[in-house]
């Protein structure tokens, strides 16, 4: 696996506070941080247009798919017939 992580491990950042000398940061603590803040606003904000690009990038893709399935079956069958003759 890339950069060094092994099967079954994580793909991000489990735990996102953190213990420093000078005291403890609590990600998801509105006293201590704004991510909680960040996070729902950017999620709202682009949660529909990620979606939509996603359907988009995904027709795409399908209608590839579909093309190329299309050929491979014209290409089998014109070769089964060729066989057969």
């Amino acid at each position: 696996f890339a950069r060094g992580r092994k099967r079954g491990e994580p793909l991000g950042i489990i735990a996102r506070d953190g213990h420093y000398p000078w005291g403890t940061s609590e990600v998801h603590n509105g006293a201590h941080s704004d991510f909680a803040l960040l996070r729902e606003l950017l999620l709202s904000e682009h949660t529909e247009a990620l979606v939509e690009h996603a359907a988009a990038r995904y027709a795409t893709y399908r209608a590839r798919r579909v093309r190329v399935r299309r050929l491979t079956d014209f290409l089998k069958s014109a070769t089964m017939l060729a066989v057969a003759l």
